[in-house]
């Protein structure tokens, strides 16, 4: 059953960091936690977007705060934590958002740097976020920390094998880490929002002959779909509560979703349907002879 917006948490004197938070669904996510009322500080690598991001979240009259950082350096995201402690004295509310969906081809065709940094900024974000986070929450006995799930973390996925993996891996590593502080007044959660129209899909890497398949995806994604503000809304569930994972969404909603998204498309109201930028990448150099 859908939470009600009144019945969903209000989050004024509540301190929260969301990384990759200037665009996407974690855009969208830092814009629900600040209008119910919470301080969000955000990261993200792109310094020059994550300022206008804030800026705009200011001018509609929201509390947010931007740091650039990269999640991969352990630096970087406790200058993140320092930051939102000092803005606010605490931290209640982590979230782990950031980081890449990597080039899309069989793995024995994807560039090794590629691979290497879609785990990387997944495994290695999630790694320092984590210990930032609770780290902080485990002293003040309090605290909700949530990691983001993706296509991948509960099987195998073809041609997104980087991307895919990571997620698996950040699934048990959250689910290792719930159990871990069980009964310690900390809660660790995975959110995995189900799939998700934004602007990260609009320009993606694919090696050679392999573009095609992506496009394929357009109708599917445009489809079936959720706008980012309506995939970030179940995230509220989380924080409070003792349920470790959420997972959208059953093929019930997904099939009313699809409905609705062409009714809207008809009806003039949404955005013309999605369109992907493919961008065909060479092949990893093969280090094998005959």
């Amino acid at each position: 059953m859908a939470t009600r917006a009144d019945e969903q948490p209000r989050l004024q004197g509540r301190v929260a960091v969301v990384t990759g938070g200037g665009r996407g669904l974690g855009l969208a996510i830092t814009r629900l936690l600040a209008a119910r009322g919470a301080l969000v500080v955000i990261g993200s690598r792109n310094a020059g977007a994550l300022a206008e991001a804030a800026a705009g979240l200011v001018d509609d009259g929201l509390n947010v705060h931007a740091v650039p950082c990269d999640v991969t350096r352990r630096d970087e995201v406790l200058a993140l934590r320092d930051a939102a402690l000092n803005f606010g004295g605490r931290v209640d509310i982590w979230v782990n958002n950031a980081g890449r969906a990597g080039v899309f081809g069989p793995v024995r065709r994807v560039p090794e740097d590629d691979f290497l940094a879609t785990t990387d900024a997944i495994v290695r974000g999630t790694y320092h976020g984590s210990l930032a986070a609770l780290d902080v929450m485990q002293r003040q006995g309090d605290g909700d920390l949530i990691n983001l799930l993706g296509r991948g973390d509960d099987g195998p996925v073809a041609n997104q094998a980087a991307y895919g993996s990571a997620k698996a891996w950040v699934r048990a590593f959250t689910g290792a880490l719930a159990a871990e502080h069980r009964g310690s007044g900390v809660r660790v959660h995975a959110f995995n929002p189900g799939l998700v129209r934004t602007d990260l899909l609009g320009r993606v890497d694919a090696v050679r002959g392999y573009g095609s398949r992506l496009q394929r995806l357009v109708p599917v994604v445009g489809a079936l779909g959720a706008d980012p503000d309506e995939a970030a809304l179940p995230l509220l569930k989380l924080i409070g509560s003792d349920r470790v994972e959420y997972r959208a969404a059953a093929p019930l909603p997904l099939l009313q979703r699809a409905g609705g998204n062409l009714l809207n498309r008809l009806r003039h109201r949404e955005a013309p349907p999605l369109t992907i930028t493919v961008t065909e990448v060479p092949d990893r150099a093969t280090t094998l002879t005959d």
